[in-house]
């Protein structure tokens, strides 16, 4: 019969798992609940460099002949 210690000791590695789920639980609800006002405020100087951002014109699309588009239907199969 086993006593009461031993199947402790089995059965640690279940344990520490099931300890870190609930840890892992009750860090996600405190960040949760950490209030949004009382994180810095980001700077508009960060985003700055994207407000001269040109945007680029799009490539047009290729006339293919017969071939290039057997060739294009041949490498889409695979």
């Amino acid at each position: 019969m086993s006593t009461f210690r031993q199947n402790l000791t089995r059965a640690r590695s279940h344990i520490v798992v099931i300890l870190a789920l609930i840890c892992g639980l009750l860090l996600a609800l405190h960040l949760e609940d950490i209030d949004a006002a009382s994180a810095s405020p980001r700077d508009d100087k960060s985003m700055a460099r994207f407000a001269d951002a040109v945007p680029q014109t799009l490539a047009t699309p290729l006339k293919l002949d017969a071939q290039q588009l057997d060739h294009a239907r041949t490498a889409w199969q695979f």
